[in-house]
């Protein structure tokens, strides 16, 4: 019977381990088995392999020379090496491993009834590496745990290990020593660092049906970096220390304990929140009722303060009632980029007033809060759940023939799993009381950057009951802000939203209702408006630029809103040109298609688009082409993209105004180059052409009639050598311009090595061949 189990990024919270591969056979009375801890490019990092023979008293299992590794290092096993178990005692003859000068070892003493687990100058990395990434924790591990097996027997450990370091951070020397006689265990722990010296000395008495616990602790001091590798990197730049003494008696299952600890000059920095506190001088008690809390008063950054008071109330440790009141003033809560957290990010400034009671199960928290008056936050409507928003109850999959399923008939499939979870839930009412100088910003569209940025004034009511379920109701009331429209990252324009516009929650927290009318002033030539209309001679007066007023209409839901435009003037300009500009606005917002089409060109070219653009009575052909050659050009090569197959095309538009071709009359001549470029693959994708060349629209250079020489200045071809593309082939020849030789043409060829990789010895291996 041959198996073969493998298991491919296998990831535990913060730990990951990138492979694991459990391989062997079954055969006569042996197990044959191979354990192996794989690395990115599944090479062996760790491997156990061993055999389990059958025996008339039991199982040995004994380590297979040549097949130890630890840390990619083979380590040498004794040839007579087994580890006997099954009817009778645990029973090891030579069972070790080592590799110069360190050894791990399991020695069994019957007469002694003890066994125990041996270390000799073990490098602690050399098992911790078994996690991927940066190393979990190093030093030097010697001494020897020893457990016996007798009911009054005694024994003796000990361990140590030496310059000790946690996740890169320096702890110390860490001694722990164990004493066993009869039913009682004395216990002994030093760690000694460059600024820690904790000791722990006590005794546990073995009684039935509880344990007796009598165990000293003793802070002198405890440095708060030796603290920051247990919080996993959610604490950074810790300084300070904790001073403090711990007394625990009682049992194991109803502790006592006793005593204070106290914050000497502690700072450290959340990562998640980007913000830095600091403890000067603050003291939790361990009483009799429970924890203390006398005014423990954390600082933010600017010296704001958190003050907690009260007590978490317990007998035991295992039921708490809390009573808890928590005041800021200004304090910083949040000071964070888009890096540190891509859905919410700013500076969060807090005056909050919170009671907290109930217990631990079920908390109950009561809090009236406000931010400050130079807080400025930015929430990003998740795309995901957007999207989820959209297709809510369009499709619902439904099987109508389970019941029919001879495989499904015999099952119940209720969930058979059943969870010891304490947590009941949280009950939270929280009062939010927004102001004027507050800002809130909302990025509606994350890939083009629309975003809202709104100040008002407003109480909010938010509830989370214990079963999960979170409520928000009240109104917003916007008194002023903006929404910035994007296109392309190209053009950015900012509409002004008037006041009296408001965001409501009736409930769900995710379908807030938006109704934010925004404006936009723009001065622009009517005359592509009334082209149609006017003379020529009657041209001249409608070249006059006029104010226009582009109306931004946001409502909906905040995940999925409507957005709408209209058109306007300012009232003193409604009668300009008898009031036939003013008229044809009206007639566009009547009709959604054109309505869009000249916002558009408002908003990106800040002029108005004719019915057919190259009809223009405002200026030349060359002109119109300048102004709005990149909007329509753009549209259409996006357009021919779309249905024409294995063609990429692209377009860039340079347009400026050119004073040196014309100085001596005193004016100027503007200058537009469109640059089209189109790339196709041939021979099954081994060979890719692109081609690309600048047009010139207007100016001096113009030429009216194209040929195909105008549109390929640049050339370059590439061929992959290779089926997968590791090696390429490239030939090309480009215009260039230099500020000292001045125009140029490049002309070469290159070879191109392409390879993905993780480690520095993938870039040497070929790569893995797919499987069908």
């Amino acid at each position: 019977f041959n198996y073969s189990i493998k298991v491919k990024n296998l990831t535990v919270d913060t730990v990951h381990v990138e492979g694991i591969e459990f391989v062997g056979r079954i055969q006569h009375d042996s197990i044959y088995t191979t354990f192996q801890i794989l690395d990115s490019i599944a090479k062996p990092k760790y491997v156990f392999g061993g055999v389990i023979r059958s025996q008339e008293d039991g199982f040995r299992f004994h380590f297979i020379p040549d097949q130890v590794m630890l840390n990619y290092k083979a380590w040498t096993v004794p040839t007579d090496n087994y580890l006997q178990f099954g009817n009778g005692p645990l029973l090891a003859n030579d069972f070790s491993i080592s590799k110069e000068n360190e050894k791990i070892s399991v020695i069994t003493d019957q007469r002694e009834a003890t066994i125990s687990l041996e270390f000799q100058n073990l490098q602690l990395s050399n098992l911790t590496r078994i996690i991927a990434g940066q190393v979990p924790a190093s030093g030097i591990l010697s001494g020897s745990f020893k457990v016996t097996t007798k009911q009054q027997g005694n024994s003796n450990s000990r361990l140590e290990i030496n310059d000790f370091s946690l996740f890169s951070k320096h702890v110390g020397d860490i001694t722990f020593s164990m004493t066993h006689a009869t039913d009682r265990y004395t216990i002994e722990m030093l760690i000694k660092g460059d600024s820690t010296n904790v000791k722990a000395t006590g005794q546990i008495i073995s009684k039935v049906p509880d344990s007796e616990v009598n165990i000293d602790v003793v802070l002198e001091p405890l440095s708060f970096q030796t603290i920051e590798p247990f919080t996993f990197g959610h604490l950074l730049e810790s300084k300070g220390s904790v001073m403090g003494n711990i007394k625990i008696t009682g049992t194991a299952k109803e502790p006592s304990i006793r005593g204070s600890m106290t914050f000497k000059d502690a700072s450290f920095k959340l990562k998640d929140a980007n913000s830095s506190f600091t403890l000067e001088n603050e003291k939790i008690s361990f009483v009799e009722s429970g924890i203390a809390f006398s005014d423990f008063t954390m600082k933010d950054e600017r010296g704001n303060e958190a003050t907690i008071r009260g007590s978490i109330l317990t007998k035991a440790y295992k039921d708490f009632e809390l009573d808890l009141k928590i005041n800021t003033k200004d304090f910083q809560l949040l000071n964070t980029k888009p890096d540190n957290n891509s859905l919410f990010y700013g500076l969060v400034r807090i005056n909050t007033r919170t009671t907290i009671t109930g217990n631990i199960d079920q908390p109950k928290i009561v809090m009236t809060f406000s931010p400050s008056e130079d807080t400025n936050f930015t929430y990003v409507v998740p795309q995901s759940a957007k999207t989820a928003l959209e297709q809510q109850g369009i499709i619902k999959w439904v099987d109508k023939d389970a019941i029919n399923d001879p495989f499904l008939v015999g099952l119940n499939l209720e969930d058979t799993i059943t969870v010891d979870n304490p947590f009941k839930g949280l009950d939270l009412q929280a009062t939010i009381e927004l102001n004027e100088k507050a800002i809130l910003n909302i990025v509606i569209d994350p890939l083009t950057g629309d975003k809202l940025s709104v100040q008002g004034s407003s109480t909010l009511i938010l509830g989370i009951d214990p079963s999960g379920e979170m409520s928000l109701s009240g109104r917003y009331e916007i008194a002023k802000g903006s929404y910035d429209f994007s296109f392309y990252k190209l053009v950015k324009r900012e509409f002004k939203i008037e006041q009296g516009g408001s965001i409501t929650w009736t409930g769900d927290i995710m379908r807030a209702q938006m109704d934010i009318r925004a404006k936009y002033s723009v001065e622009a030539s009517p005359l592509e408006l009334v082209s149609n209309q006017v003379t020529a001679e009657q041209a001249t007066s409608y070249k006059q630029q006029l104010p226009f007023l582009v109306y931004l209409n946001i409502r909906g839901q905040l995940l999925s809103p409507d957005i709408s435009f209209q058109l306007d003037m300012p009232d003193n300009k409604k009668g300009a040109n008898g009031g036939i500009v003013y008229a044809r606005i009206q007639d566009i917002n009547t009709r959604e298609s054109d309505l869009n089409k000249q916002v558009f060109a408002l908003l990106i070219l800040k002029r108005f688009i004719a019915d057919n653009p190259l009809e223009s009575q405002s200026g030349s052909v060359s002109n119109t082409a300048r102004q709005s050659v990149s909007g329509i050009l753009s549209d259409q090569l996006n357009r021919l993209a779309e249905n024409v197959k294995g063609i990429q095309l692209t377009l860039d538009v340079k347009s400026y105004e050119d004073y040196a071709a014309t100085a001596a009359a005193g004016t100027t001549q503007g200058q537009t180059k469109v640059q089209l470029g189109v790339r196709k693959n041939l021979l099954n994708d081994r060979l890719v052409v692109k081609l690309s060349g600048n047009v010139d629209i207007e100016g001096q250079n113009t030429n009216t009639t194209n040929s195909a020489a105008d549109y390929i200045g640049d050339l370059a071809l590439e061929y992959k050598l290779t089926e997968d593309g590791r090696l390429r082939i490239t030939g090309f020849r480009n215009s260039n311009y230099d500020m000292i030789s001045g125009e140029l043409t490049e002309t070469g060829a290159g070879l191109i090595y392409v390879k993905d990789y993780n480690t520095l010895m993938e870039l040497f291996k070929p790569n893995a061949k797919p499987k069908n």
